[in-house]
């Protein structure tokens, strides 16, 4: 009898213990931001063989949004995930050792980690990461990371195989990117022949990358510029790489050979774009769902269907990131005649990096989408909700943040998404959701039966705003 209620006393003890971890997991994940909480997500990218894993974690006094891809072959993603994870441990201790400091000025630390893909040659590619962390004080950590990855051979691709590394070598790159820090219009005033002497002469070219037509040399900040300059790149055409790539190379990416960019571009003007021929009459009441995000390859696509199914419109805010890995998609987007906006490159926090920074998360999408459909974005909205004066001074369109906030990262319930939209729905409201969710696209099969019986049809943001 002593055995069993010893028995009953150890179950009644881990069953106390289990609920109060639970309760304690709920209680510490409360957050009052709109952004995911800790959510994890691995969509199919625009790259074959290529999955696009996102992590992002909402907490009191930090938050971190990681992007990282995932390969078919467990022994190149053991060596990604064993980087990602020191990285997200570096930040973490840092943050632990400044939770006190952090607490007492109501300040949020954040982390992003990002990553490019750069195809080369069949199933070569470069794959570049960058890491900001702010923890204390403005500037923060900036560095960078490169993997060359053959999925071919399921190897890495090191620097050592593509470059030959000896004195003559080492005094014709020092030559070359000297003359080009010293005559690019960014870089002059910032650059520092001393720094880059040392870096020549003990570098092991690690942070070199290849693309289609150039060998790219990356620099972490600080490294041979001053801090304003951020993170340089100085490209190489690969026509101009003669005298440092390995013969097999040369062979290998035809350097003498002609390099063709297969970019394609939609020759879409905006004055070509086809009008919305969907009358909305005055007595219909308007609404604009609004998508962060995404592109994602499956939820995109069957958000696409219901709202043609429907007959109504969206606002698609997408990141540059991946618009880069779903072309197709957003050209698909933008035909159906839905909106395309502007969410950054990367998800940055935008009022706490640089001015240089900003006008790269907000530029370099605008960039993209004239490649892919011809114009850049008609609306912007900024990660995390978070803009100020001197944010909107970059912005040549509206920005827009929302009037409902369906808190579709956190229950992922559709029927409490749709729940949210009825107690809060009015003629002009914006509803906030997140195509990323597989669940959010059951909830948009709830909530567009509900907006028509309502009266209610979805347009263009823009439109709301008019």
């Amino acid at each position: 009898m002593k055995a069993i209620h010893k028995i009953y006393g150890v179950l009644a003890l881990l069953i106390f213990v289990l609920v109060g971890l639970i309760i304690g997991s709920l209680m510490s994940g409360k957050s009052t931001n709109h952004e995911l909480q800790a959510t994890e997500d691995v969509a199919q990218s625009h790259y074959p063989g290529i999955q696009i894993a996102t992590e992002v974690e909402e907490k009191a006094h930090y938050h971190s949004a990681v992007h990282y891809p995932v390969f078919k072959d467990d022994k190149l993603n053991k060596t990604i995930t064993a980087f990602v994870e020191e990285e997200k441990a570096h930040y973490l201790k840092e943050v632990a050792d400044n939770e006190v400091l952090l607490t007492e000025r109501g300040w949020q630390a954040s982390f992003y980690l990002t990553f490019d893909i750069h195809p080369v040659e069949d199933e070569l590619y470069s794959i570049v990461f960058s890491t900001e962390s702010y923890v204390m004080g403005a500037n923060g950590r900036q560095t960078s990371k490169v993997f060359m990855v053959d999925l071919g051979s399921e190897n890495f691709v090191t620097a050592d195989d593509i470059i030959r590394v000896n004195e003559e070598t080492r005094d014709v790159l020092y030559t070359t990117l000297k003359n080009y820090f010293d005559t690019s219009t960014d870089y002059q005033d910032m650059f520092f022949d001393d720094l880059l002497q040392e870096w020549i002469e003990s570098t092991d070219f690690s942070n070199l990358y290849l693309s289609r037509d150039a060998i790219t040399f990356k620099f972490d900040k600080y490294e041979v510029t001053a801090g304003a300059a951020g993170s340089p790149e100085v490209a190489i055409p690969l026509n101009d790489a003669g005298p440092f790539l390995k013969e097999e190379w040369l062979k290998k990416l035809k350097v003498d050979e002609p390099t063709e960019k297969n970019l394609e571009t939609d020759n879409v003007s905006a004055g070509e774009k086809e009008e919305d021929d969907q009358l909305i009459s005055i007595d219909k009441k308007k609404v604009a769902l609004t998508f962060d995000d995404g592109p994602h390859s499956e939820n995109t696509l069957k958000a696409l269907q219901l709202l043609a199914e429907y007959d109504m419109k969206a606002t698609f805010f997408m990141l540059g990131s991946r618009i880069d890995f779903y072309p197709d998609l957003v050209k698909e987007v933008f035909n159906q005649g839905h909106e395309i906006g502007n969410h950054t490159w990367n998800h940055k926090q935008l009022t706490k990096i640089s001015d240089a920074a900003i006008k790269e998360e907000i530029n370099s999408v605008n960039q993209k989408l004239k490649d892919i459909i011809g114009e850049s974005a008609t609306v912007f909205r900024p990660p995390y909700g978070a803009t100020n004066d001197h944010v909107e001074s970059f912005l040549t369109v509206p920005s827009v943040l929302w009037t409902i906030d369906t808190l579709d990262w956190k229950t992922k319930n559709p029927d409490a998404i749709l729940a949210e939209v009825k107690e809060n729905l009015k003629p002009g409201a914006i509803i906030l959701m997140h195509d990323i969710h597989a669940t959010t696209i059951d909830a948009l099969e709830l909530v567009l039966p509900y907006l028509e019986e309502q009266g209610y049809t979805s347009v263009e943001v823009s439109k709301v705003l008019e």
